[in-house]
């Protein structure tokens, strides 16, 4: 099974949540996904914290580590593939509604 996680799991496994971090490599860390969104709310946090430097080296570690769904022309794709009324927000949201079908078509 793959799983998406996000950013509050994430924010939790940084800062060493035992549970996370066994759930994790039971699971494989090949198995684990996060999404940009995630990552740039993780540097959002970052660079709002009092270690910021420290935070940042982190976050870069940990991208290192999990694959990063970016936004690219699957998501155009599946988010595309039901009517939805035209509005920026519609469309970004069903963008990030995707996120989860995504590796499903890279395999």
């Amino acid at each position: 099974m793959k799983y998406l996680l996000d950013t509050n799991i994430c924010v939790h496994w940084l800062k060493g949540n035992e549970q996370i971090e066994q759930k994790v490599l039971s699971t494989g860390i090949d198995n684990i996904f996060i999404s940009f969104i995630n990552v740039s709310e993780l540097y959002y946090g970052a660079y709002k914290s009092q270690r910021v430097d420290e935070n940042l080296a982190t976050i870069r570690q940990f991208t290192d580590r999990v694959t990063v769904i970016e936004s690219d022309e699957i998501g155009g794709q599946i988010s595309n593939l039901s009517p939805r009324p035209k509005s920026p927000v519609w469309s970004s949201m069903t963008r990030i509604f995707s996120l989860p079908l995504a590796p499903v078509f890279m395999d």
